[in-house]
């Protein structure tokens, strides 16, 4: 098998710039708010790690990763996929 180097790789990887977003007169890219003029709702938490074991809400067995179900935190052996 041939080794290849890193440049080899480079030489073939240029690509075009990508182009800038455009945004309305009265729009900044920091600035858009969402359809209505209000602010984004809150981001919901779906997983959590703790470095001590936390009950399940549904098995009560002790784990250290949790993901949110219906009734709260519950284990990876109760999460429903």
């Amino acid at each position: 098998m041939e080794e290849s180097t890193l440049d080899a790789f480079a030489e073939d990887a240029v690509s075009e710039p990508e182009e800038e977003p455009s945004f309305g007169e009265d729009q900044s890219p920091v600035d858009r708010g969402d359809a209505t003029g209000g602010e984004a709702p809150p981001i919901a938490v779906t997983y959590r790690f703790s470095p001590e074991p936390r009950e399940c809400v549904r098995c009560g067995g002790s784990e250290r990763e949790h993901w949110a179900g219906d009734d709260g935190f519950v284990c990876p052996a109760c999460v429903e996929w």
